[in-house]
């Protein structure tokens, strides 16, 4: 019996709960329906409806229209507009279900707004027709209502004034208006605040756009102007050498003019002879054929006959001197071309193992293709373009070296007395059109020597492949703790260089650049170098896909990291692990890691002699070296006794991280 009394509690108490939910949207739909009665009551109301005697003129709602229009309109005024709007919010508080003590607040917030309106309206007091002709058939206690003018003129005004009485009554709306529309007043003034910083950030970043755009169309103006001023200024280039050109031009046309005088005169006087021998008469003697080279005189009477001849035909019209005829083409064989390097081999660059670590064979990389060398004619061609280039620019320059590389070649000219360097390195534009290639680089000057050197990028690019270099002999001299492969300079000698002499190492470029490739370059050179114990991988790749191959090597401290929620950690971390070598160094007195790991291989040494000498020792010695006391530091922490490895952090899309 017990237990069926327990299951009937818990059902009373079951099913208790559900009948209130249901309740509560029945109550909303009958406060809807009495907010639209109210409201169609009150609209629809006239003085002469509340009247027995006049039952013509009836209220759409009937004589319950008819009450609520009266008692509405003579106890609250035109406030009793409010009074529909706030059932109607009632309706909508019970259809979402709100707790009991809102309910109960809101029911008592609704009156006191209505009374202070009804108090604001009578202080009014519309003076006018034509403010109460919209009402003038519902009033017949005033705009207030009996309430409004008992509250406003007759409780507050006479104690406080008008304007107190009307401040007081404003409050009490808008308190009362708060009460009803919103849950907790607190979180209504924090959403106030809220919008209201919305509103100043939103208009701090427009003003920073307009900031921003400023600043834009002001960048583009001033480029715009630097362009045309450098636009102006290559025109007046072009006009001064077209100018000395055309004096070129012009006097060289008055020299051959002085030096053809000479000729003309010698013609006109032997013309002048043959006149007066035709005046002689013929003795029949014929010319002599024993020598078959004219005579001055037959020489000269050819001579008259052209001019005759010549006088006789019309002169042509004068025309234009002929341009100057271009410069030929430099002789390769006087051009000094100096190839570039070959790479010397070294006889074993790389160890086979290092402890348990297998180096990686050299079988891996792709050995260099067969280096098809670029014609002396070809390089012979572009200086002659290059000189013409300056030369129509009005500078001057001799030729000079020619230095070939696989990927560019540099060509050195030695400018003329007068010229300025930086002429020549403002054309580099108008050099780079002359040679028909994508850009130049100019070196002003060449380190060591009084030329100016264009880099031109080659019409047919060498491929540079790492095992060239890895087994050159610049590589197995190169005297650096950890060497990288950089690649070949412009003379095509291997360029080695010591990673820890530039700890920070930035890799720059656009997509497609090789940045990739320079970063694959730099680890497969380490690992060609150096094994576990010396040095380790910390690798952060966001696009997961550049690293992933390299968890499988033992020089990784941990694996790829993929996720940039996690590169935070691993950078701390070396961070703690940096500032704790830093105390090693400090507690040992040296500098770097190759001071360390150097001490701590002559501290190993130093060992094995001390067990050799310990060994030797006779038993009363050893009795009085333990007895002896060894000062010792109680705050020094454990120094490692192997060496240190090296540890290169690696990290692609720095930018991406960073932002």
């Amino acid at each position: 019996m017990a237990r069926k009394a327990k299951k009937k509690v818990v059902k009373k108490k079951v099913v208790s709960q559900p009948r209130k939910a249901r309740s509560r949207p029945v109550l909303g739909l009958l406060l809807f329906t009495i907010a639209a009665l109210v409201a169609v009551s009150v609209f629809d109301y006239n003085t002469e409806q509340y009247n027995a005697t006049n039952p013509t003129d009836p209220n759409l709602v009937g004589l319950f229209g008819s009450y609520v229009g009266f008692f509405g309109f003579h106890f609250l005024g035109v406030a009793v507009l409010l009074v529909p709007l706030f059932l109607l919010w009632f309706g909508v508080r019970l259809l979402v279900q709100q707790e009991h003590g809102k309910r109960l607040l809101t029911g008592i917030a609704s009156p006191l707004a209505v009374f202070c309106v009804s108090g604001l309206i009578a202080m009014m007091r519309p003076a006018s027709s034509a403010a109460g002709s919209l009402f003038e058939n519902q009033l017949s206690n005033g705009f207030g209502g009996v309430v409004g003018e008992f509250i406003g003129p007759v409780v507050l005004e006479p104690y406080i004034g008008p304007f107190g009485a009307f401040l007081i009554l404003l409050m009490g709306f808008i308190i009362g208006s708060l009460l009803v529309f919103t849950d907790n007043l607190g979180h209504f003034f924090e959403y106030l605040q809220t919008r209201y910083r919305e509103f100043l950030e939103n208009r701090a970043q427009s003003k920073e756009v307009r900031k921003a755009r400023k600043a834009e169309r002001a960048e583009a103006k001033r480029v715009a102007k630097e362009e045309a001023a450098q636009a102006k200024a290559q025109a007046k280039e072009e006009a001064a050498a077209a100018k000395a050109r055309a004096k070129e031009d012009a006097a060289a046309a008055k020299k051959e003019k002085k030096s053809a005088k000479p000729a003309k005169q010698a013609a006109a006087k032997a013309a002048a002879d043959v006149d007066g021998d035709d005046e002689l008469p013929d003795d029949g003697r014929k010319p002599s054929l024993l020598s078959s080279a004219p005579t001055p005189l037959a020489a000269s009477s050819v001579a008259a006959a052209a001019s005759k001849k010549k006088k006789l035909m019309p002169k042509p019209p004068e025309s234009e001197p002929e341009p100057e005829p271009k410069k030929p083409a430099l002789d390769p064989a006087t051009i000094k071309i100096i190839s570039g390097e070959k790479t010397e081999k070294a006889v074993a660059s790389i160890p086979e193992r290092r402890g348990d670590y297998v180096f990686p064979p050299l079988s891996l990389l792709s050995e260099a293709p067969d280096a098809s060398t670029i014609a002396p004619e070809d390089h012979a061609g572009t200086m002659s373009a290059l000189v013409r280039t300056l030369d129509e620019f009005g500078v001057k320059v001799i030729p000079g070296e020619i230095h070939t590389g696989p990927v560019i070649t540099r060509y050195e000219v030695t400018p003329a007395p007068g010229v300025r360097v930086e002429k020549i390195v403002n054309l580099d534009k108008n050099i780079a059109l002359g040679l028909k290639a994508m850009s130049v680089r100019i070196l002003a000057p060449v380190p060591g020597k009084g030329t100016v050197g264009i880099e031109v990028p080659n019409r047919i690019s060498l491929a540079v492949c790492m095992r060239d270099i890895v087994e050159s002999k610049a590589w197995a001299d190169a005297d650096a703790e950890i060497p990288v492969v950089l690649g070949k300079d412009v003379t095509g000698k291997p360029m080695v260089t010591d990673l820890t002499k530039m700890p920070h190492v930035l890799i720059a470029g656009s997509t497609g650049s090789g940045k990739t490739v320079c970063i694959n370059a730099i680890i497969a050179s380490l690992l060609y170098h150096s094994g576990p114990e010396d040095l380790r991988f910390i690798m952060v790749d966001p696009k997961v896909v550049e690293m992933q191959m390299y968890n499988a090597l033992p020089h990784m401290l941990i694996p790829v990291v993929t996720e940039a929620k996690k590169v935070p950690g691993a950078l701390k971390w070396l961070i703690a692990e940096m500032e704790h070598r830093y105390q090693f160094f400090a507690k040992t007195n040296v500098r770097n890691i190759a001071g360390f790991n150097a001490k701590i291989a002559k501290d190993k040494e130093e060992q094995a002699k001390a067990e050799a000498m310990d060994a030797d020792m006779s038993p009363e010695e050893r009795a009085a070296l333990q007895n002896m006391e060894v000062p010792r530091d109680d705050d020094a922490f454990e120094i490692p006794r192997k060496k240190l490895p090296y540890i290169v952090c690696v990290i692609d899309e720095l930018a991406d991280l960073m932002m």
